[in-house]
């Protein structure tokens, strides 16, 4: 995201963690359970992953593309991005430009 807007890596990961936690929950459900148990004492996925987005926004990091200065201007350029470095590193058969998509549609 810091390629192509003004951002910093820890305001991106923040936007995009959330997304990518609610993408990616169904693969590895115990995990996610695991980390609302252990981090906030909840044992919902779901309801663990909403008090992660709270307390990001709580402390002051952007929580959503817009925020970071994300639009549809630029989207495409970034999830463009997204996918050549997902190739370049073998896990084009899990982030596949539609999956990539998704997670910056929950992203918004």
């Amino acid at each position: 995201i810091g390629a192509v807007v003004d951002c910093a890596h820890g305001a991106g990961l923040s936007v995009v963690m959330p997304a990518w936690m609610k993408w990616y929950k169904s693969r590895n459900l115990k995990a996610f359970k695991r980390f609302g148990k252990e981090i906030f004492g909840v044992d919902d996925a779901d309801e663990a992953i909403k008090k992660l987005k709270e307390w990001f926004s709580k402390i002051g990091t952007p929580t959503s593309l817009i925020e970071i200065g994300v639009d549809e201007s630029n989207l495409d350029e970034i999830m463009a991005l997204v996918y050549d470095y997902a190739k370049g590193r073998g896990l084009e058969q899990i982030y596949t430009k539609e999956a990539i998509s998704e997670i910056f549609a929950l992203a918004r």
